[in-house]
């Protein structure tokens, strides 16, 4: 057997607490049950991988066409509920609603509870795709082809040949590896693709666990590439990944200012800013989720200097609330992605609900794709977010994600550089932002 392809085997035992993955995701456990589950979390990479597998089965729950169902199932799953059965205990309303959820969804033609169970690498070959659902899938295909064609013999990506900025190289061959990821299934072929780019960005680290070399805006490259190591170290098990990422996670935590926030290199280092911040977070709040703990206190630190810039309308700014060099809609989505997703108890539901009532007015402006990198930040808060709302908002955005993606000729299955940061990402960039949109 070729020793490579022991990444795609499905693992023999799983901790018994994984079940409580998708309950936490989508509100099903109370307080007691939540805390315990994510201090549980902290220690256990098999439920993290879990929370990130059943987080992508739910964001696709949630996109899935409505199955029309001719009358209302919970009386009759209810008389079929006996308590008389030998052995049975007698079922809380929980479960009820979880076993009426799941013969809706059988029914409906969408996946069944249990697949929310299953290994990510089994469930996500099986998962139905319709309408919209298998737009995003051929787009997704598509720029995958693109980008696993244009792949240079040494794993990366070249900016400059595809309207890039070379400074950033290290951050859109990362954003390439993601979305390649991101992409289903990941086929031997395209793993191949993702293990040699890994290769390339494990090689420019150096002695003190950064990223290529030090300009202005290298904390980028530093985030974006650590970022999309975990998410191969998440998706390969790959045990030689664990010293590049502790070496790329202790210089991101090093770096980072004593508000909580991070900023550019050089004079501006200790100017902490949302864009750069947000990078790194994501990146830390990965990592914890994976089992690099000792990251949890600087996620901490940088989830509440991100609420802080936020004003009492919900709205973020760049260093500090009110704050807004350019426009509002992108930073939204920044300061939403970091807060939203976070479980972070320390944010108050009121301040939550102003920062997703801002959100929801930033996607209802944002039907085009006239920006990548803000559609990004927006749609994938949306996805993760338990209320289903936004489902249909989500859609349209999305629609126009695939509608722009090029069709024919030679850079088929790419998307046009023609937003406001085409001229510094270029092609890969547009490319990969938008597939991972539709992630």
């Amino acid at each position: 057997m070729n020793p490579d392809r022991k990444i795609f085997r499905k693992k023999d035992k799983a901790c018994r607490l994984a079940g409580n993955a998708a309950a936490y995701l989508t509100g099903d456990l109370n307080d007691e049950e939540r805390q315990a589950f994510e201090r549980h979390l902290a220690a256990c990479p098999d439920c993290a991988r879990e929370l990130e597998s059943a987080r992508r089965i739910i964001g696709v729950m949630k996109t899935l066409e409505p199955a029309g169902v001719p009358h209302d199932l919970t009386p009759a799953i209810l008389a079929r509920v006996d308590p008389r059965y030998p052995g049975r205990q007698t079922p809380t309303f929980r479960h009820i609603h979880a076993i009426a959820a799941a013969l809706s969804l059988l029914l409906g033609g969408a996946i069944g509870f249990q697949a929310l169970h299953k290994q990510h690498a089994v469930s996500r070959l099986s998962r139905p795709v319709t309408g919209l659902n298998q737009q995003m899938a051929s787009a997704c295909g598509g720029a995958v082809a693109w980008l696993c064609r244009t792949q240079e013999p040494d794993g990366s990506w070249n900016a400059a040949a595809w309207g890039g900025d070379k400074q950033f190289g290290l951050a859109l061959s990362s954003l390439a590896v993601m979305a390649i990821l991101g992409s289903e299934p990941v086929s031997e072929e395209r793993a191949a693709t993702v293990r040699k780019a890994v290769g390339y960005l494990v090689k420019q680290q150096d002695t003190t666990g950064t990223f290529g070399p030090l300009f202005s805006s290298a904390p980028y490259n530093q985030g974006i590439t650590t970022l999309a190591l975990l998410r191969a170290f998440n998706e390969f098990h790959d045990e030689g990944l664990r010293q590049p990422i502790d070496k790329a996670v202790a210089a991101i935590c090093r770096n980072q200012a004593p508000e909580g926030g991070w900023g550019y290199c050089g004079e501006t280092a200790q100017q902490p800013n949302l864009s750069v911040t947000l990078w790194q977070t994501e990146a830390l709040k990965l990592a914890v989720r994976l089992g690099w703990n000792k990251a949890r206190p600087n996620v901490q630190r940088a989830v509440h200097w991100v609420a802080s810039i936020a004003d009492d309308r919900g709205s973020f700014g760049y260093q500090r609330a009110n704050d807004i060099p350019s426009e509002t809609q992108t930073l939204t989505a920044m300061g939403a992605m970091a807060i939203l997703n976070a479980h972070d108890n320390t944010i108050s539901p009121d301040h939550r609900k102003l920062i997703f009532d801002e959100l929801w007015k930033s996607a209802m402006s944002s039907n085009k794709t006239s920006d990548y990198y803000r559609t990004y930040f927006l749609t994938a808060t949306m996805k993760d977010l338990p209320d289903t709302t936004n489902v249909n908002q989500l859609a349209i955005i999305r629609r126009s994600i695939v509608h722009g993606q090029i069709a024919l000729g030679s850079e088929k299955g790419s998307w046009p550089p023609n937003d406001r940061w085409g001229s510094i990402g270029g092609r890969v960039y547009a490319t990969a932002m938008a597939s991972l949109s539709l992630e």
